[in-house]
């Protein structure tokens, strides 16, 4: 899996204006889950847990109060049971974990209309100024995920490889690159260096 990372000041995709039309997003609360009832009634105990735990937040778009999409991230180190691996996205990080768009919203910008709320309107809220990063990982064949992920500015930080052989699961990071803005301060440290 690529893992990746995007910085402040984030960006944000031009799109055109009739996409948002009817579109409503939202942070979603553990006491009112009711969107969820009629397509995710299977996992709302889930879905509660993760909402009534410190660093669990999810933003969710209605239409025509019908949910259409929804999206989770962690603003602090998240237990992934199934890898067996903590995601930690550091002081000032937030880790986005999980998308879906319903089938009947699909082909409309729903992702990106999303993604922009959370960078454009979210984040430059007071309580969130704190952000000043956000990590996600996405499979390396998935060019759909990279593609997006690419358009927000967000650069592979690391690989890693989540295998099983029988009843065992094993995770490894494979290799870590640098993020982009980090090789330009260290550019410019040794330009001071040769300089002076």
């Amino acid at each position: 899996m690529v893992f990746a990372e995007t910085r402040r000041p984030f960006r944000t995709v031009k799109i055109p204006r009739h996409w948002g039309d009817g579109l409503q997003i939202d942070l979603a609360d553990a006491d009112h889950l009711g969107p969820w009832e009629d397509e995710w009634e299977h996992m709302l105990e889930i879905y509660r847990e993760r909402l009534e735990s410190p660093t669990g937040e999810c933003m969710y778009g209605l239409i025509d109060g019908k949910l259409v999409s929804h999206g989770w991230f962690r603003t602090g180190p998240h237990y992934d049971h199934q890898m067996r691996y903590t995601f930690d996205p550091g002081e000032g990080g937030t880790y986005w974990f999980e998308g879906w768009t319903s089938q009947r919203a699909r082909g409309k910008g729903i992702a990106i209309l999303g993604m922009n709320w959370m960078f454009a309107d979210l984040f430059s809220r007071p309580d969130w100024q704190w952000v000043t990063h956000m990590q996600t990982y996405y499979e390396p064949d998935n060019k759909n995920s990279k593609r997006l992920h690419d358009r927000y500015g967000f650069h592979e930080i690391r690989r890693m490889v989540h295998y099983r052989i029988g009843p065992f699961r094993f995770t490894r990071v494979r290799w870590e690159k640098p993020h982009p803005d980090d090789l330009k301060e260290e550019q410019g440290s040794l330009d001071e260096s040769v300089s002076g």
